[in-house]
């Protein structure tokens, strides 16, 4: 049955609210922070593009964005306190996409990168205290040494050349650039060692290590012609681990030799050669004992996966999860307990004693599952896609489930037509389909799914393909709890594409017409 999870961190139970980036946190007299109750409908991040645990590993911030009442987007960063739970609240001035988050060494500043500047905020006093403008370029990537002196950023355009800069935080001067390699948000981070002595910066396909003191240069890694997807630095500044594709390649810092390498298994990963699956991210643990791969196994399959390596023993622990994504979208717990990941608008955490996902879900969010339908051998059935460009239903048994789908006629049977029944017995789908041309890509996307009383709001991104030779209906198929609900608002893009009234009797748009008589064939499984 799917509910919602508690996040363990440090050994406290926790679950994460998300609150508004509006000033609900005000500083009193003596300068702490005080929050106020939150609104009666509050806003929630529906994306999460960034997190960052603060080096006491007691506040994880996140950043993303939420809709307006206007249905505008609204970027914002929101942090919580994971042992006593109560939140704290900033307001950015800026309406621009986050791009990455650190916290300052000490803890007492959050440093927000967006558009071409990094913004330094007191928590303490919930305030804006500096803008550092870095030029033109977007700021893709910032990091602060353990001593708390100075701060690094990246900047650039993807096919264009990248800065990085060395800045005095307190007083905003910029104090030493140097020209780098093309440079994106998807790959680009900053990583000193743990002495600080050491910092690495990834970019597209190079890896750049300097000394951090003197700010020289000390061993280039640069690929091939595969991109570098992911790269960390161990803290003790020794080895550098780059994912490409399917492999992850350890260098050592002083020598620039290759080491080791790390390749995934198609067959033990249960994929096959034409399934694209890669590396996504690699991370050094704190201690440098443990490095964590998270796995993208490719657009046929709806999980992804992560794989804590011992590296003292070699040993692997793997479990499957819901991930994609960019670095700065994973972070370690700053004592290794856990990896916390971003994945929609909810916070995931994945802990290598016991390979165990936990969901930290804001208040207002609903769990869900991602269904690929492949795993079924059946079709949903036509409808008139001229007057009803999307079809939705919210699926609740499995004469419902027949009614929208039909078994596949094939000459042989390997897979099930429709799920068991007693799934329905505290499960149901929310199922939106569209007939569209050919392709093997993603097309649809959740940016949240939240409830309200007994009503649901599913928002999702939806990518139009090209021109294909010929058309096929695809749909996003949610697994959620089973429970009362009145009506189902779906938003495509922005739009509102579908309502459904379950109170009336309407489940699914267009009606799917009269339950057929008999069930389809269950199949084998």
């Amino acid at each position: 049955m799917l509910r919602p999870f508690a996040v363990f961190i440090n050994g406290l139970a926790t679950v994460l609210v998300v609150c508004p980036l509006f000033a609900l946190a005000q500083p009193t007299g003596n300068g702490k922070a005080q929050s106020s109750s939150m609104p009666s409908e509050p806003l929630q991040l529906a994306l999460i593009d960034a997190i960052a645990f603060s080096p006491n590993g007691n506040v994880l911030a996140a950043a993303g964005f939420d809709r307006s009442p206007a249905n505008e987007r609204v970027y914002q960063v929101v942090t919580w306190n994971l042992q006593g739970g109560a939140r704290s609240s900033l307001r950015l001035a800026h309406g621009t996409p986050v791009t990455a988050l650190c916290f300052s060494p000490d803890g007492t500043e959050l440093a927000i990168a967006a558009d071409n500047k990094v913004h330094l905020w007191d928590l303490a006093a919930c305030k804006l205290v500096r803008t550092l403008k870095a030029g033109l370029a977007e700021v893709l990537a910032i990091g602060y040494p353990p001593s708390g002196r100075g701060l690094v950023s990246v900047s650039g355009e993807p096919d264009e050349r990248s800065i990085v800069t060395w800045w005095d935080p307190r007083s905003g001067k910029k104090l030493h650039d140097i020209n780098g390699p093309p440079a994106n948000a998807w790959s680009t981070s900053v990583r000193f060692s743990a002495d600080g002595a050491t910092l690495a910066v990834v970019f597209d396909n190079a890896v750049r290590v300097f000394d951090a003191r003197s700010r020289n240069l000390l061993q280039s890694f640069d690929g091939d012609q595969a991109r570098f997807e992911s790269a960390d630095l161990s803290p003790d500044g020794k080895l550098v681990a780059v994912a490409s594709g399917r492999k992850v390649s350890y260098f050592d810092v002083e020598t620039a030799k290759l080491t080791r390498e790390w390749t995934l298994d198609a067959n033990e990963m249960g994929t096959t050669k034409r399934m694209s699956s890669r590396i996504m991210t690699v991370l050094f643990s704190p201690d440098g004992e443990t490095v964590a791969v998270a796995v993208d196994l490719g657009k046929r399959l709806p999980s992804g996966m992560v794989i804590f390596e011992d590296l003292n023993t070699g040993q692997c622990i793997r479990t499957k999860v819901q991930v994609w994504g960019r670095m700065t979208r994973f972070a370690f717990s700053p004592g290794g307990e856990c990896l916390a990941y971003a994945r929609g608008d909810n916070i995931w955490r994945v802990s290598r004693e016991n390979a165990q996902v936990s969901l930290a879900l804001p208040t207002d969010s609903l769990a869900y599952e991602e269904l690929d339908l492949r795993r079924y051998q059946s079709f949903i059935n036509n409808w008139d896609d001229k007057a009803h460009p999307v079809r939705a239903a919210l699926i609740r048994t499995l004469d419902e489930w027949n009614a929208i789908f039909s078994p596949a006629p094939v000459m042989f049977r390997n897979r099930p037509f429709h799920p068991e029944e007693n799934v329905f017995a505290d499960s149901q789908f929310l199922l939106v389909a569209r007939v569209m041309w050919s392709t093997d890509k993603r097309v649809f996307d959740v940016e949240s799914l939240t409830t309200h009383d007994d009503k649901v709001e599913l928002r999702f991104s939806y990518s139009e393909p090209q021109d294909a030779s010929f058309k096929v209906k695809k749909g996003l198929c949610l697994r959620i709890p089973k429970r009362d609900v009145a009506c189902v608002t779906v938003f495509e893009n922005g739009t509102n594409v579908a309502t459904l009234n379950l109170s009336s009797g309407q489940w699914a748009i267009p009606p799917s017409g009269e339950f057929p008589t008999r069930r389809g064939p269950s199949g084998p499984g």
